[in-house]
């Protein structure tokens, strides 16, 4: 016999693990902010970034979760230009963001003359900024 043994995982076990980890998050991030004392002061609610957002029904969990208003975040196509693999992507969402509302567009500057082969300076390459 093999040491590699088949294992068959139902679609049904794989749901369960997955909506079990993500409750084990939102149990986590509501006991965090339950500690330092944000969870009454969080108003706006939560956007949802990255990969996370592609867990359908991610967004009903965090609002059965939380009570709150929760959204997936998009990249504004009209503000931002690039290959339409990356923009469109949700993995990207908060890479973008951050690179699109820095405060400074000197700071990205400097990163760049310090290290050329960064990663701030290979996305902004990529999205043609």
């Amino acid at each position: 016999m093999n040491s590699i043994e088949n294992r068959y995982l139902s679609l049904h076990n794989l749901v369960e693990v997955i909506e079990n980890s993500y409750l084990d998050i939102c149990r986590l991030v509501k006991q965090n902010l339950k500690t330092k004392k944000l969870d009454r002061s969080l108003k706006s609610g939560f956007v949802l970034t990255g990969g996370v957002s592609l867990i359908e029904g991610c967004e009903g969990l965090f609002v059965n979760t939380f009570r709150i208003r929760t959204k997936l975040a998009k990249v504004d196509v009209n503000k931002i230009t690039g290959k339409d693999m990356i923009i469109s992507n949700p993995i990207y969402t908060c890479a973008l963001g951050l690179l699109m509302h820095a405060d400074n567009n000197a700071y990205l500057e400097t990163v760049q003359m310090h290290q050329q082969t960064n990663f701030v300076s290979k996305i902004k390459s990529l999205l043609e900024l």
